[in-house]
């Protein structure tokens, strides 16, 4: 669009001192361009740039100028009939008394599309750099995990825990301080669910905008993902990621960070090196403009690089606020090395499990009530509704442990088993949640089991989740070889469609749910529906190193090299 404008304007250009006669044939080709600009007038939505204030101004300018081609009665398409009934009503004016109204506007007119055509190309090449910085996937992560339920981890707000006199910083640690502060937990309590809510809850933006003054507001994520891809668990992902996000929503930044790129135009092929974007980033924080950063970085422990530690992590984190201007909220299990770093500033932390008691109640209560059997087996014998507050004492603040569990007894309460069956069973389960994890593995019936070590190997060997399609061609090897007759047929959508509903199937019974189906995202526009669902683990690390024991196990030998 821009090459084009610059094309039609040098045209116009060309012709500005010639007579009028040749100014009425630039009117003419300025109404043609007029319908380029007004394509132009999209731009903005498209690169998601909307704070172009320039290209508004400019567009505002030159629609004014165009407009005022009507004022003289002249139309689009009609500029040569114009000027042949001004000839004839004044055969004897000479060129220089031509009407210089109109002169004058189409003068403006060029003058603003050469303006515009500059400010496109730029607005073009700031597109191309923010696509430089994108990855594919970039929210996979994200997207991925659970809402929170209704009416949980609104403690988060408050100064202390309701009920209690444990004090809760956060809402503290958003209205007055800079720094960081850190969200730790067991595995499977909920860290990544509560970062996701609070990088989204309203209340959060409320509470930042006392800190951010006068000043704009921007909060920016990143939640690391050892299942994903590289660039989801590595320092160059966290810092592409941050940089996208910031700079898509203040496009006014990016022509002050571009130049630390080796090229001044062409980034549609850019390495990106960690130093090339952690000097961005500084040259970003460095500039003076009035803006203040929320960061929220999640799952700090799932960080893999290689040739990199934690600690380098961590150094890179801290570089990241040495700004009064930036604040970081980050979240990992509570290991040593991050424990060691974050803890002295320990008024600045909260410890997940410690906070969650009256949520897991809330979530707890409201699964089994909502299931008929729960409420009228309960209407009979009130000890059912002891149920609640047994699983509440065992889940030890691990919410996902509650998910598995509630699942089972609601499965146990549609075949109607007594009270003691479901007290007794829900006390063999470990309320560690490896442990659990190991006590569905054991509990998957013998005739399963050698079709679900033969998965689990698949899917721990897997690096990203593999289609689900793919698993149902697994059950069709006969004799180590797929048969090859299916496969020289062109599968309909109803074949998939069948496919995958028997697979889902077979792996819930096979797997006790440590594997489940997930939506997959593909580059294509128009992904395949061969492609469209896959297979992961549950919660990957416990799950994974669980059913690598279980196929360890049955085939007394290493499923892959460590």
């Amino acid at each position: 669009m821009a090459a084009d404008l610059q094309n039609g304007l040098r045209t116009l250009k060309s012709k500005r001192k010639r007579s009028t006669w040749d100014s009425f044939k630039v009117a003419n080709e300025v109404s043609d361009l007029s319908q380029e600009i007004r394509t132009l007038s999209s731009i903005g939505q498209r690169l998601e740039l909307q704070n172009h204030e320039n290209l508004d101004s400019l567009k505002r300018e030159i629609t004014t100028a165009v407009e005022k081609f009507s004022q003289h009665g002249i139309e689009d398409g009609r500029i040569e009939e114009y000027f042949l009934h001004q000839q004839s009503a004044s055969p004897g004016t000479s060129d220089a008394e031509q009407p210089a109204a109109i002169s004058s506007d189409i003068e403006n007119v060029v003058s603003a599309m050469s303006r515009l055509a500059n400010e496109a190309e730029r607005v073009r090449s700031d597109q191309e750099f923010l696509k430089s910085l994108y990855f594919r996937n970039i929210q996979a992560r994200h997207r991925k995990i659970d809402a929170a339920h209704a009416k949980t981890f609104q403690w988060a707000y408050h100064d202390t825990l309701p009920g209690q006199n444990q004090p809760i910083n956060f809402r503290n640690w958003l209205r007055t301080q800079n720094g960081l502060f850190w969200v730790h937990g067991k595995p499977g309590s909920g860290k990544s669910t509560l970062m996701k809510f609070l990088c989204h809850n309203p209340a959060t933006m409320h509470h930042l905008r006392s800190w951010a003054g006068g000043k704009k507001l921007v909060v920016a994520s990143f939640f690391f993902w050892n299942a994903g891809t590289q660039l989801q668990k590595s320092q160059e992902g966290l810092l592409r990621s941050l940089l996208f996000e910031i700079l898509r929503k203040c496009p006014e930044l990016i022509p002050h960070v571009k130049h630390c790129f080796e090229s001044d135009t062409h980034f549609a092929d850019a390495y990106w090196s960690v130093e090339d974007l952690l000097e961005m980033y500084r040259t970003l924080v460095s500039l003076e403009f009035p803006i203040k950063f929320c960061l929220f970085i999640d799952g700090l422990d799932e960080f893999s690089e290689e040739n990199k530690s934690h600690v380098d992590l961590i150094a890179t984190l801290r570089s990241l606020e040495h700004s009064s201007d930036i604040k970081l909220c980050v979240s990992s299990r509570p290991w040593t090395v991050f424990d060691d770093e974050f803890r002295r500033d320990s008024k600045w932390l909260l410890k997940l499990e410690d906070l969650t008691y009256s949520d897991i109640l809330q979530y707890v209560a409201d699964k089994l009530n909502s299931h008929p059997q729960f409420r009228t087996l309960g209407a009979r014998d009130p000890d059912y509704n002891s149920l609640i507050e047994l699983v509440v004492k065992r889940a030890q603040g691990v919410f996902l442990w509650v998910v598995l569990v509630v699942r089972d007894l609601q499965e146990g309460l549609t075949h109607h088993d007594s009270i003691s069956n479901l007290e007794s069973w829900l006390l063999q389960f470990p309320p560690d949640l490896e442990e659990f994890f190991q006590h569905l593995i054991d509990s998957i019936p013998p005739r399963y089991r050698p079709h679900a070590s033969w998965t689990f190997k698949v899917a721990t060997m897997a690096e990203q989740p593999l289609p689900l399609v793919f698993y149902s061609f697994l059950d069709d090897l006969q004799d180590g070889m797929l048969p090859l007759e299916p496969l020289q047929q062109q599968m309909s959508a109803q074949d998939i469609l069948h496919r995958q509903d028997q697979m889902r199937r077979r792996l819930d019974g096979r797997t006790k749910g440590l594997l489940e189906v997930v939506n997959l995202e593909w580059q294509t526009h128009e992904p395949s529906a061969f492609f469209d669902l896959g297979v992961d683990f549950l919660h990957r690390t416990p799950a994974k190193r669980a059913s690598l024991c279980f196929s360890r196990r049955l085939s007394k030998k290493p499923i892959w090299s460590e």
